[in-house]
């Protein structure tokens, strides 16, 4: 799949969010502080005994897309189940659905910070806005 800078900015902000409905999932009660102390625990517990780095293999036995990338028109989480699943949408009309844990969540996220930061996209902009401003900010940027 491919992913815009919008999309990017987009799954980056729904992995934050994720970040902290799993810890709320996990221990009720935290807030403020407290929740984003959770997290940077959780954060670096995940990225501590993470395998990143195994180089990209481009070698694959199966190819569920076809060989050639799909551009990735929208981006869904559904958290309000007990497993959370992220919904990529496809300019081909096809879904493609992930269930989230909590380590996956974190690595995903982590690899993802990595890059953008390496394309000096701006990842700092998805931590700070709200999910709402989030998904207004991916529409304006979206090229038709």
């Amino acid at each position: 799949m491919w992913l815009t800078r919008a999309m990017s900015l987009k799954l980056l902000a729904h992995l934050h969010h994720f970040e902290k409905v799993s810890l709320l999932r996990e221990q009720p009660g935290y807030g403020g502080y407290a929740m984003e102390t959770m997290v940077a625990f959780m954060r670096e517990a995940v990225v501590a005994k993470a395998d990143y780095v195994q180089p990209y293999s481009t070698e694959a036995e199966t190819l569920p897309l076809g060989a050639v990338p799909v551009l990735v028109t929208n981006i869904m989480m559904d958290s309000s189940k007990p497993v959370t699943v992220l919904t990529f949408k496809l300019s081909v009309g096809q879904e493609v659905n992930l269930s989230l844990n909590q380590e996956l969540g974190i690595a995903i996220c982590k690899l993802l910070t990595n890059v953008m930061e390496g394309l000096d996209w701006g990842t700092g902009i998805a931590k700070e806005l709200p999910m709402t401003e989030v998904g207004k900010l991916s529409e304006k940027m979206m090229l038709h």
